[in-house]
């Protein structure tokens, strides 16, 4: 859990950064041991990969903050302050968000989009 949690965030500031996106990341202050098999972790990070490309190809967000929290699931949220989703105008053959579903739902977990002053993508996954 440490692992998968320190490799990400390390990316995902990185990745914005060189983007021009300000990132801003929270991790509680103590992580407990827990082991997460490699799939589950590659779904993990795919997926919020996948979210963090969003940001950057269609969002025309300039900030973007991700906390993750740790109880009963490991939880991940990405919220940017761009322009939202627009559901009525998903481009044809774009496989980004499903891909994100086929993953939280391959790693026995959940994805809930909210457009809210920007996107929000929650990802939980049990422990």
């Amino acid at each position: 859990l440490e692992a998968i949690i320190s490799y990400t965030r390390s990316f995902a500031v990185e990745y914005l950064s060189n983007n021009d996106i300000e990132c801003k990341v929270e991790v509680p202050d103590e992580i407990p041991h827990h082991m997460i098999k490699g799939e589950m972790r590659r779904n993990i990070f795919l997926s919020v990969k996948e979210c963090l490309h969003n940001i950057v190809k269609h969002a025309e967000a300039t900030k973007a903050n991700i906390t993750i929290s740790i109880s009963d699931h490991f939880v991940i949220c990405i919220h940017d302050n761009g322009k939202g989703i627009d559901w009525q105008n998903i481009r044809p053959f774009s496989n980004g968000l499903m891909n994100i579903k086929k993953r939280m739902k391959d790693a026995s977990g959940s994805v809930d989009f909210k457009n809210d002053n920007g996107t929000t993508v929650i990802l939980s996954i049990p422990l």
